[in-house]
């Protein structure tokens, strides 16, 4: 079969396109995040009325420009408007300004909205015979390929229950992308059906032939290598002295805590005889019983190592030149090229191969020897080196494009690249390894699979994950709607994630909210020098209506709630509450960040400058605020439990009379809340921070990635979804 796949999905991490050799990405012994994007980068979430959803994000707050400086709102440069403005008691006045004209009618009525015929789809791109299922097609809007497959190269559908899925230690299962989102920096095979890969957030995946699943243990730091004498022996190594031994069905740890090192990489001869080197020349032996240092001579960071007994092991240095062990101790020896090494491989003490970025290296057990220049263009670059024998070996290339070629060949007599796998990946890809030259493994920000015949990717994706994903609404059961910047996708009950119909507009979809059954509104967003003003477009179920102005001045949505559809606030450069479509528009001194209520005359806003504002049905009312932090999430069981969160961990709640500082530990900046009551809720925020709240205090809830996380949404069953960085759609099936 060949599979024509041509979306871009770069998961970031050092795999991205362009990187050189030796990709692999290990924490300095500090504070590390592997970060794949960043979602304070994209807008908001999505209320939901009811039992549904409320929340949001917003860009760092500005002053309104046309709030006066000395507190009081002016707006009098339309004329289809007509200005109340006000100082009231309040430190921050207001300016209530009633939109009259063509712009009183925003939706365009129901009856309008019921006539608007299907989108027309765009050009269907042509797919090879017997790849099922596949359906790569343009969303008219964006110039992004979406796919709409919802199944694995070889034909294996996208699992859309919980027991297909990837699994945090806190219940939070990869929805997107599949089998799971986190980049990969190592990977381990014993055969076709054991199967073992690693990464970001302290990722360990393990392959049975039939699933992916995470396997538990301690430690959420990179892991960047393995190394094993069959499927009971296996070590796995990374990020701050992370040192973990697989006996066959669990796993425990080693793990070097003083002094603060990181390891890079592994190898052994056996089960009492493994090394493990890293950053600053860090070494370390493993005796069969316990892990003890041992001196490099060296301060160089060691990337790679292999032998082929316990008396010759090769260590590559990324300052350039090898280390050997000749059995007795460690010794310096020199490279025939200048540039780092960034990987070494073996068949055999006389077939051993390293790599700088752009040359191949080969030992013959007497000396090193350039074996090839130019093997790519010198800026793509060689990350890594792996094969079955002197007449198979592999280079895993880091290409500019993800369409250039990925790898190179030696078959024992020359080099040559791979133009293409037979499809276009979704991510680079920077580690190889295999159980035989018909059981081939790549990973990286993707998963590849090789027979020997034809590659094949594991890893699907319903978006282009460059974007981050801003916005989630549950426009009914089995119907969720996500959304960045290029379009929607879409998971329904059968079929998982599915790139979704949009609607003509020429500017980007900033935020979802659902007012209720089959009707989901999108608000778009252009800022900048000449901004253009937010339209909204509503979703019947079937068909979405032409999008229109929300009101002449009003830009950068980033939350919405409403008491119903014909009472509606939306936050963004102001706050816009639209009664029956007719806008009226409130200034605050700070742009608001999200908003909820409990009802029509218990409305609450919050924003930069850690603003705080309060409607009571009639005015609004500032109860906060300061330089520096901004607040970008609200959200309440009822009036008298209202929570925000913000920049630096921050947490306040509200009991009906006050508002109180909680704190939770927490010091990433917190995006979003939501919640089903006043005993369960959560918080998510940078860094993969995923807290909930049971009526007693906030407890950290594993996510199993880094990723920033930009909104929570989910039903009162429990059901909880969250989006974030690069594409990242994370699920929590069940209750807490």
């Amino acid at each position: 079969m060949s599979s024509r796949r041509t979306v871009l999905f770069i998961a970031g991490l050092a795999l991205a396109a362009g990187s050189a050799c030796g990709s692999k990405q290990i924490s300095q012994p500090s504070d590390a995040r592997a970060e794949t994007g960043d979602a304070r980068d994209a807008p908001p979430d999505v209320p939901v009325a009811e039992t549904l959803r409320d929340g949001v994000q917003a860009e760092d707050a500005s002053l309104g420009q046309d709030q006066a400086a000395d507190g009081t709102s002016t707006d009098t440069s339309d004329a289809n408007l007509t200005a109340d403005t006000s100082t009231g008691d309040s430190a921050r006045a207001v300016t209530d300004v009633s939109l009259v004209g063509d712009s009183a009618d925003v939706f365009g009525v129901e009856a309008a909205r019921d006539t608007i015929p299907d989108l027309p789809q765009g050009p269907t791109l042509d797919v090879a015979a017997g790849d099922p299922g596949v359906d790569l097609r343009f969303d008219g809007v964006s110039n992004d390929l979406l796919t709409e497959a919802g199944v694995v190269d070889g034909g294996s559908p996208v699992p859309s229950s919980s027991e297909d899925q990837v699994c945090s230690e806190g219940g939070w299962c990869w929805s997107n992308p599949w089998p799971l989102g986190n980049a990969l920096q190592a990977v381990w095979v014993y055969s076709p059906n054991d199967v073992w890969m690693g990464g970001d957030a302290g990722t360990i995946v393990h392959f049975d032939g039939a699933r992916w699943t995470r396997t538990p243990h301690t430690g959420t730091d990179t892991i960047s290598a393995f190394w094993g004498s069959g499927p009971n022996d296996l070590w796995a190594a990374g990020a701050l002295g992370t040192l973990l031994h697989w006996n066959g069905s669990s796993w425990s740890s080693f793990s070097i805590t003083s002094p603060v090192v990181s390891f890079a990489a592994l190898w052994g001869s056996g089960p009492k005889d493994v090394w493990a080197a890293g950053l600053g020349g860090v070494l370390y032996w493993w005796d069969g019983q316990s892990w003890s240092p041992a001196p490099s001579g060296t301060s160089g960071t060691i990337w790679s190592l292999w032998g082929s007994d316990t008396s010759d092991v090769w260590a590559a240095l990324i300052s350039g030149g090898f280390l050997h062990f000749d059995g007795n101790g460690w010794h310096n020896v020199a490279s025939p090229t200048t540039g780092g090494i960034y990987s070494v491989w073996g068949s055999a003490a006389s077939d051993v191969w390293a790599c700088t970025s752009s040359k191949i290296l080969h030992y013959d057990g007497a000396s090193w020897t350039v074996q090839k220049t130019g093997l790519v263009n010198a800026v793509s670059g060689i990350n890594s080196l792996w094969g079955t024998g002197p007449s198979d070996v592999w280079a895993v290339l880091g290409p500019i494009s993800m369409s250039d070629p990925q790898l190179a060949h030696w078959d024992g007599q020359t080099w040559t690249s791979i133009t293409s796998l037979g499809f276009v990946p979704l991510a680079g890809i920077s580690h190889m390894a295999g159980s035989s030259a018909t059981d081939l493994w790549l990973a990286g920000g993707t998963i590849i699979h090789s027979d020997g015949v034809q590659f094949h990717e594991v890893m699907t994706t319903a978006t282009l994950t460059v974007n981050t994903l801003s916005s989630i609404a549950l426009v009914g059961p089995d119907d969720i709607w996500a959304n960045g910047t290029s379009g929607f996708i879409r998971h329904q009950a059968i079929g998982g994630w599915k790139a979704a119909p949009s609607f003509d507009s020429f500017t980007g979809i900033h935020l979802l909210w659902a007012a209720g059954p089959n009707d989901l509104w999108a608000f778009t967003n252009s800022s900048g020098p000449s901004p253009v003003p937010t339209q909204l477009a509503r979703w019947n179920g079937t068909s979405w209506s032409v999008a229109k102005d929300v009101a002449p001045i009003f830009y950068d949505p980033t939350g919405a709630w409403g008491a119903s559809a014909d009472d509606v606030w939306i936050a963004g450069s102001a706050a816009l509450h639209l009664v029956a479509g007719t806008p009226t528009r409130y200034q605050f001194i700070n742009a608001p960040s999200d908003v909820w209520g409990s009802g029509p005359s218990d409305v609450w806003m919050v924003g930069g400058g850690q603003s705080i504002e309060h409607w009571d049905g009639q005015t609004w009312t500032s109860t906060g605020g300061s330089l520096g932090s901004n607040y970008y999430g609200v959200w309440g069981s009822g009036a008298s439990d209202v929570w925000l969160v913000g920049d630096n961990g921050a947490i306040k709640h509200f009991d009906g009379q006050t508002w109180t500082a909680v704190n939770a530990g927490a010091t990433s900046r917190l995006n979003d809340i939501w919640g089903t009551g006043p005993r369960d809720a959560w918080i998510v925020g940078d860094g993969g921070v995923i807290l909930h709240w049971d009526g007693k205090a906030w407890i950290a809830s594993p996510s199993g990635t880094v990723r920033n996380l930009a909104r929570i949404t989910g039903a009162m069953s429990g059901e909880v979804w969250v989006v974030g960085a690069g594409g990242a759609v994370l699920h929590h099936p069940t209750a807490q």
